[in-house]
């Protein structure tokens, strides 16, 4: 599995809808008109002379390395020193994700496979368009294994998957206790595991967005997004509103699948117009200079991504170019009581620019310490 390991995540707020028109005074952010920034000015000075290349042209012209230096307005650096990372395709697409059509029995054919026959439509949890089928056990009081498919959970997800096997017994913390005869496995094992799952969903290629182990290494937990060209997915903290996944795998199988990641590629275009390079490395600055944060930030890791955003008007999910920028702080350790501690962390924010249009999908850290994309 080869891993591009960047970035801790992050709340992301969408500066404006790909494709969508607006006047200099305002500007769209998640189908809202508002009053421009300061650093919403300057980037569309700093991209107003309305060049555009081909990917072509932009592929030739990026260096293997970025070095520019600038300092915030309390003189703390910010600085790029990073590699640009590209994927070897001679192509670069936009699309539109569409919702898959499901076959109920092949999908319960896939998860419940020789118990099948077992399954049993689950009145109490069904409604309209949402069936739910379940397997008990000997006395019927406990679920064994459920799956449900919410086909009108909201208009963007009409193939939410819900599957889970044993997973009727939980902590304090509400998560599941699954069998403490497992062994331990390690996260390549799980992810052939999970991977191999999907491939008979027809999803044939994902980006992991973050990994953890629980139950003592018994079980790999991963969050993912549906993958559909050599391009790895820039992770967004409001995926669950638009497009995600999770997963709990085991040696055993897939232990549970959940969210919104039964989707297929519609209406792919090339894309032909985008900024010159030197001209996203000019937006990520003016917005490392902005950054209040009191610490010294790198720059590290560029890469060039697709982005799903919601287009509310249209609602639709597209994926469009983006230019991803993996900041790394270290900033001073605290415990959970709030209580400063005596070491520094490192601590991984990104920047996601539209690589046609210069605007930025503003950033900010969500908690987490360790988030990876990676790719396969």
């Amino acid at each position: 599995m080869k891993r591009y390991t960047i970035l801790i995540l992050i709340t992301i707020v969408c500066i404006g809808l790909y494709g969508c028109a607006q006047t200099p005074e305002a500007i769209n952010r998640d189908g809202v008109l508002s009053a421009q920034t300061d650093v919403d000015v300057k980037v569309n000075q700093a991209v107003s002379d309305g060049t555009k290349i081909g990917f072509s042209e932009l592929r030739n012209n990026i260096p293997e390395r970025v070095e520019r230096e600038c300092s915030s307005s309390d003189n703390v650096i910010r600085r790029i020193g990073a590699q640009v990372m590209l994927p070897e395709a001679e192509t670069l697409t936009k699309y539109r994700l569409a919702p898959m059509v499901v076959d109920i029995d092949q999908l319960l054919a896939i998860f419940f496979q020789e118990r099948v026959n077992e399954a049993v439509y689950d009145s109490e949890s069904s409604f309209e368009g949402s069936p739910s089928y379940v397997i008990t056990n000997e006395d019927k009081t406990v679920l064994y294994e459920g799956l449900s498919i919410k086909s009108k959970m909201n208009s963007l997800t009409p193939a939410y998957l819900s599957y889970s096997h044993n997973y009727s017994v939980l902590n304090s913390n509400g998560n599941p206790v699954y069998d403490p005869s497992l062994p331990v496995i390690d996260e390549q094992n799980a992810y052939s595991i999970l991977i191999s799952l999907l491939n008979q969903l027809n999803i044939r290629d994902i980006t992991i967005v973050e990994t953890s182990s629980m139950d003592n290494g018994r079980i790999i937990h991963f969050d993912f997004l549906p993958q559909f060209t050599e391009y790895l997915v820039a992770p967004d903290a409001n995926s669950q509103d638009v497009i995600y996944g999770r997963a709990d795998v085991s040696t055993r199988q897939v232990e549970t699948i959940y969210g919104n990641f039964l989707q297929v590629k519609a209406d792919e275009q090339l894309v032909e117009q985008l900024l010159p390079f030197n001209k996203i490395v000019d937006v990520a600055m003016i917005q490392l200079a902005q950054d209040k944060s009191p610490y010294e930030i790198l720059v590290d890791e560029i890469h060039l991504c697709h982005k799903y955003v919601l287009d509310e008007v249209a609602n639709t999910v597209y994926a469009v170019p983006a230019w991803v920028f993996v900041e790394k702080t270290r900033r001073l350790s605290v415990d959970f009581t709030g209580a400063k501690g005596e070491t520094f962390k490192d601590i991984m924010q990104f920047i996601i620019i539209d690589a046609v249009s210069g605007q930025i999908f503003n950033s900010e850290s969500n908690g987490l310490d360790n988030l990876m994309l990676n790719g396969v």
